[in-house]
């Protein structure tokens, strides 16, 4: 991967193909999960698809303090002119979802459309319907969840603590999902970004405030992709876009669930080129 050093940090990027530019965001979880997808002709045939580590992930720069969302829009945006990209398509999947949505607020004339791959807003919508109060105890909630996740991480048993988060998140599917993982290799490198993703990566995305007028502020093509098989609270994230976001489109991925880049990468990639090729950039006269 080739390095930039944009808004005071070095990130590590790579670029396939060629036409509209397509800029990538990966969750907070697994740094490599979009790698396959510039593997996929049916993107980079007709697409400069753009992906990068974000801050605190594998080969780019781990700087210290607390990164929010707003550091990793300004990291985007910075990468985006270092690339000499003045508009973009975005596909964000989780919490790079998040960071998509508030890309596309922030700097409207620089997002030209948002795929939006199950995106991390629970919290954020959690706290939007449940008014100050309610608000506040799921925030306690929150960290009474992770207690038991940090104080594994805090014994230095990174990979305990992820294997507690996601046995938190993943309910029964847990062990299918860590063979899984581990199967692929993701694992390991999620072991080594465990400190980013467990005190940067989820304390900002449970501070990030989304509402229903945000959400009609979003004036870009927007698509909603859901895996089928994914746990309930995607599917309800799902249905409260819609509701937020009459605009959004939909996709619905059969046999997929939560890891909709790495579990079918030509079906992904196929499914946001179609995607795409309904909202081009330049319209033939």
């Amino acid at each position: 991967m080739e390095r930039a050093r944009v808004n005071g940090v070095e990130l590590e990027y790579e670029v396939a193909g060629s036409g509209e530019p397509v800029l990538l965001l990966h969750g907070g979880l697994l740094a490599d999960e979009n790698g396959p997808l510039l593997g996929q002709p049916a993107l980079t045939d007709s697409y400069r698809v753009i992906n990068y580590h974000r801050r605190g992930f594998a080969g780019s720069e781990h700087p210290d303090g607390k990164a929010q969302i707003a550091d990793q829009v300004a990291d985007a945006r910075a990468l985006l002119d270092e690339l000499g990209v003045e508009r973009t398509h975005v596909v964000g999947h989780s919490l790079g979802g998040v960071i998509g949505l508030q890309l596309a607020l922030d700097h409207p004339e620089m997002v030209h459309t948002l795929a939006l791959l199950e995106p991390a807003l629970m919290g954020a919508i959690a706290k939007s319907l449940a008014g100050p109060e309610a608000a506040a105890k799921s925030q306690e909630d929150f960290r009474a969840g992770m207690a038991h996740v940090n104080e594994i991480f805090e014994t230095g048993d990174r990979r305990g603590a992820l294997q507690a988060f996601l046995e938190t998140r993943a309910g029964g599917a847990f062990r299918e999902v860590l063979d899984w993982l581990t199967t692929t290799g993701e694992f390991d490198q999620a072991v080594r970004d465990a400190d980013t993703f467990l005190q940067v990566e989820m304390p900002a995305a449970y501070a990030w405030n989304f509402t229903p007028e945000d959400a009609r502020r979003v004036e870009q093509p927007l698509l909603s992709v859901l895996g089928v098989q994914s746990p309930e609270r995607a599917q309800k994230v799902h249905e409260i876009l819609r509701q937020w976001a009459p605009q959004a489109e939909e996709l619905k991925l059969e046999n997929a669930e939560h890891a909709l880049p790495l579990m079918d990468p030509p079906g992904i990639a196929k499914s946001i080129a179609g995607w795409l090729a309904k909202h081009p950039m330049r319209v033939a006269a």
